[in-house]
């Protein structure tokens, strides 16, 4: 048989509603806890729009953006005239200056600076 554990003498324990807590002193407003004193301050950032290394490279990746879409363009040059030949049967000089004229918009339409005014 098990035995029963002691009963030991608690007191209870009393719990009062807030109304019958006895009011305490007015305090003064807590400040409220600076927490961003924990951050690492942020570093100054260069702006680099005015150095003149970055403007080189960027003119150099622009410029290598031109040439890839220029070479796509070519590339699909023969394409287009080969189906004009099949069509028509003959290629005419306006043809392939339309052609020519085609690529020339479509470069400058995507590459050229825009300018807005104001």
């Amino acid at each position: 048989m098990a035995k029963k554990p002691a009963e030991t003498n608690k007191p209870k324990r009393v719990y009062r509603k807030k109304t019958d807590a006895k009011p305490r002193a007015k305090r003064e407003p807590k400040t409220p806890y600076d927490w961003r004193k924990h951050l690492k301050p942020k570093q100054e950032v260069v702006e680099p729009q005015n150095d003149e290394q970055y403007l080189r490279a960027e003119a150099a990746v622009e410029k290598d953006l031109i040439f890839a879409e220029l070479d796509r363009w070519i590339a699909m040059f023969p394409n287009a005239l080969n189906s004009l030949l099949t069509e028509t049967g003959e290629i005419k000089p306006e043809d392939v200056m339309y052609h020519l004229n085609l690529i020339s918009r479509i470069l400058k339409n995507k590459y050229e600076e825009k300018q807005v005014i104001m």
